[in-house]
């Protein structure tokens, strides 16, 4: 074979292949046209020489990064920068599921140590054990108005150090029967990570006692809840370019016994959790789910990308220029988006076409829209949701979710946390969490297509913790002897940080999801009648 080639620095070239193939004869034919094509068509006479026009095809820039440019940046950046250069700016969502989900260098996949008080966020969980006794209690009255089923399944998907699940099995033994349906039908834990799924086992295995068993992962799969495993898949990857990731190494916990008679299983997807009634526990989940981001210029809305900074990458770094571009003050009217020189090793930039993403921006009034607004869409929330509310619907149960967000329009507001500040989330990938409000609304309107269920609130977190009896509870244990003055100290601050509205009390909302029946008898979200 022989080729020719002029190769440029743009993103395609114009190259001409020229492949000949010989026939049993020895023969040789050039594919042209004519009698010689037919007869090369057909498998007869010589050799068929063909042309392919690969001037659409993308060459890339070799090096890609500048060895000066590449020591400047983090492994995930360096590799992420590759990733651009070779494919084009990538989506918000990508970007966010790379950063929060990379096997190598993802901030839930290899920092866990990163959650918690001395981490860089705390959860309700690590605040107080009084907000898992509360969520069980929920479960328990579900559960007991639901005609108190023999075996059911309790989930809890992105446990993180496996404290919430911990401190509700613990508050589950004082009714026997609710603790016994557990034993029947399993804990369930949804969690690709394997270092996270290490400090679950270890959190729980500290706690009660027990010892790592081997199951059968697939054994029992739900495949009916809105396309089972393979839909919970799509839900939880990103959508668009990049790659789902599977779980990495070899001592990845799947199934342990509890000396007090529980079994807890481990899952990829919340489509693997065997059928049956389920109560689920979300807490903090939806908010790390990837986003699109839109932004309305003068001939519309446009998909946010991402791209590397190319000033802080330094003057040597080229890369392929995919239909994107920097917003500027004749666009949009609100300036450019790129950082200040040495702040940020990413940035954002519009798409000068519409993607196939934007078929997710949701219908505004012309009179609520303005020149620069940037919106937010989940499509994994809203797949998610609606896989645990056809669930909940099919079998029983209910789930509650709890979150930071409202249930407005969309806005703007992914934003990165490092050691308890808010940092840019362009910067540093997969050193810090990247979060973004949920869209309650949005959520409600999914459950509502689902037949059977329903959704209930949201309610900010402080009404449903005081309707749930957090004040009594806390009073209680600081009247117990073996409370010091510390750790009476201690409950109180937890306490009025769950509950305050300039806390967490109202910026985190409580979403119950439910059988449509029992929509009005959800404990601490539906109205007093």
């Amino acid at each position: 074979s022989s080729s020719s080639s002029s190769s440029s620095s743009s993103s395609s070239s114009s190259t001409t292949t020229t492949t000949t193939t010989k026939s049993s004869s020895g023969t040789t034919a050039n594919s042209r046209g004519g009698d010689d094509e037919n007869a090369a068509a057909s498998g007869e006479g010589a050799d068929a020489e063909f042309t392919v026009d690969a001037s659409g095809l993308m060459q890339p820039v070799l090096p890609l990064i500048d060895d000066d440019v590449a020591a400047k940046l983090n492994p995930l950046a360096r590799e992420l920068y590759d990733l651009i250069t070779i494919k084009g700016s990538m989506t918000v969502a990508d970007y966010m599921h790379y950063c929060l989900l990379h096997p190598s260098y993802g901030y839930y996949t290899t920092k866990p140590e990163k959650i918690g008080r001395g981490g860089d966020f705390v959860t309700a969980p690590e605040l107080t054990s009084i907000f898992s006794e509360l969520v069980c209690v929920w479960c328990i009255g579900l559960w007991q108005l639901q005609r108190d089923a023999a075996a059911v399944r309790l989930v809890e998907m992105g446990p993180g150090k496996g404290t919430l699940i911990r401190d509700f099995l613990r508050t589950s033994e004082v009714l026997p029967g609710f603790h016994g349906a557990i034993k029947e039908g399993g804990v369930h834990l949804v969690e690709p990570s394997p270092t996270l799924r290490r400090e679950q086992m270890a959190a729980l295995v500290e706690e009660f006692g027990g010892e790592e068993i081997e199951v059968d992962d697939g054994a029992g799969a739900e495949d009916s809840d809105g396309g089972g495993a393979a839909a919970a898949k799509a839900a939880e990857a990103a959508p668009g370019d990049a790659e789902s990731f599977a779980p990495q190494g070899g001592d990845m916990p799947r199934a342990l016994r509890l000396d007090n008679g529980v079994t807890v299983f481990w899952h990829e997807f919340l489509g693997q959790v065997p059928p049956g009634p389920t109560y689920f526990v979300g807490h903090e989940l939806m908010d790390a789910l990837p986003v699109h981001q839109f932004i309305r210029v003068g001939t519309g809305w446009r998909e946010r990308l991402v791209e590397p900074n190319l000033v802080a990458a330094g003057p040597e770094f080229n890369p392929n220029p995919r239909a994107a571009k920097l917003i500027t003050p004749d666009d949009a009217g609100v300036g450019s988006y790129a950082p200040k020189e040495g702040e940020d090793e990413f940035r954002l930039v519009a798409s000068d076409s519409p993607t196939a993403a934007m078929q997710l921006v949701p219908d505004i009034p012309e009179n609520e829209l303005e020149l620069g607004q940037v919106i937010e869409v989940c499509p994994s929330a809203l797949k998610l949701t609606q896989q645990i509310a056809t669930r909940v619907a099919k079998y029983g149960g209910a789930a509650l979710l709890v979150d930071y967000g409202g249930e407005g329009a969309p806005k703007e507001s992914v934003r990165g946390f490092l050691d308890h500040k808010e940092a840019s989330w362009l910067s540093r990938p997969g050193e810090m969490d990247i979060t973004a409000d949920v869209d309650f609304g949005a959520l409600k309107r999914a459950v509502d297509e689902v037949s059977g269920a329903a959704a209930v609130g949201s309610v900010e977190q402080g009404a449903f913790l005081g309707a749930m009896g957090i004040k009594e509870r806390a009073i209680a244990l600081m009247e117990e002897d073996s409370m010091t003055d510390d750790d009476a100290e201690k409950l109180y601050n937890a306490f009025v940080r769950l509950v305050a509205p300039d806390q967490m009390g109202s910026r985190y909302k409580v979403l119950g999801i439910v059988p449509e029946a029992y929509q009005k008898s959800v404990p601490g979200i539906s109205p007093l009648s």
